[in-house]
């Protein structure tokens, strides 16, 4: 659901190849793909949102699940995934895995400044901010980065789509890895980050009544891609 994503702005920037008998043909110049832009929402296919599965264009569905890092994991764990994967994930469906080093840590700095005896201390307040402007790269240095995982299946079988889901819940329940479903307003927010790239704008809120392609921040604003 989520790498289409590179393929699809390779295309509209004039990068996608053509592998034609070991031949690379090159398509429009990026300069010319600029003149008639695609607005962001016809990037993603995401239409509605049901018990955790997402209707897509064409008939497709998913879901996509945030799961925790998994530190020093015994090999009984790396055998279970591997066994989901060969065993019992559906025919026909697409798994994919996607980390972001997201810059936005305003809701981890919010989470340790509401512990207590916090609020009105201007040290740990002081102390926020720095990493804020740390996470911005406003004082030259590295930025911060608050690195996410997340794991999206698509498949055109609203069966087997609720089938896998149920069953990587238990597989990562099994050895030990904390997740969480990604509810419409949680993949606005995503897409959001990775699309509208230097722009630290809240992102709408999600309606049942609108396609949830639609909601996406700046949906109607073209790719620009910087030469």
């Amino acid at each position: 659901m989520l790498s289409d994503i590179c393929s699809k702005i390779a295309d509209l920037a004039g990068l996608g190849t053509e592998e034609s008998m070991g031949a690379t043909k090159n398509n429009t110049p990026i300069l010319e793909q600029m003149n008639s832009p695609t607005p962001k929402s016809e990037l993603f296919p995401y239409i509605s949102f049901e018990d955790g599965i997402y209707h897509n264009e064409n008939d497709g569905f998913g879901f996509c699940l945030e799961i925790s890092p998994l530190v020093g994991v015994p090999d009984s764990a790396e055998a279970q995934l591997e066994s989901f994967i060969k065993d019992q994930m559906p025919d026909g469906g697409i798994l994919q895995v996607l980390m972001l080093a997201s810059d936005r840590v305003d809701g981890i700095l919010n989470n340790w400044l509401d512990k207590p005896n916090r609020e009105l201390d201007a040290f740990w307040q002081s102390r926020a901010d720095m990493y804020r402007n740390i996470a911005k790269g406003r004082d030259g240095s590295i930025r911060a980065r608050n690195f996410r995982t997340f794991v999206s299946f698509s498949c055109n079988d609203k069966s087997k789509t609720a089938l896998c889901l149920k069953q990587i819940k238990t597989t990562l329940g099994t050895i030990g890895c904390q997740y969480k479903e990604n509810q419409p307003q949680d993949l606005i927010n995503l897409i959001d980050e990775i699309v509208n790239v230097g722009f630290m704008m809240q992102a709408k809120e999600y309606t049942p009544r609108l396609p949830i392609k639609r909601q996406i921040s700046r949906a109607q604003m073209p790719v620009m891609i910087d030469e």
